[in-house]
């Protein structure tokens, strides 16, 4: 994708959404932004040239999972949800978190009885849909 920032505050912007449902994979190297949905939109791209990141290799052999924004592929990385990064003309780029959970603030309306019992509705609730979303996978 060739892209020509002409656009009033010439700006590009990648922003992934707050839950990170939706994957964005992104490959910034020289002057070239490779970005998808998926990491085989970067692989197929020309300016990408195929490396393995150990680091990511060995967490994944250790762990069976990564547990940071990293991937197998060197230098694809996974934007993180709630992220943006923004792009000038010459590619300079900043990134920031636009929203972020507050576990601090306490809700007084509900006693503590209660939110044990609301936790374990919603708690079951969840499991239940991940077991009906396991048979239909």
């Amino acid at each position: 994708m060739l892209l020509n920032l002409r656009c009033k505050n010439r700006q590009f912007y990648l922003t992934r959404d707050r839950y990170g449902i939706k994957p964005l994979y992104v490959y910034i190297s020289n002057n070239t932004i490779v970005f998808g949905s998926e990491v085989k939109a970067i692989l197929a791209h020309p300016a990408y040239q195929f490396g393995i990141n150990f680091e990511a290799l060995n967490e994944y052999f250790t762990f069976q999972n990564l547990f940071r924004f990293h991937t197998l592929f060197k230098g694809v990385q996974l934007l993180a949800p709630a992220r943006v990064l923004q792009f000038d003309p010459e590619l300079k780029m900043k990134e920031w978190t636009y929203w972020d959970y507050n576990f601090t603030d306490t809700d007084e309306t509900i006693d503590e009885e209660t939110a044990k019992e609301e936790t374990f509705v919603l708690f079951s609730q969840a499991v239940e849909r991940q077991m009906v979303a396991d048979v239909r996978g």
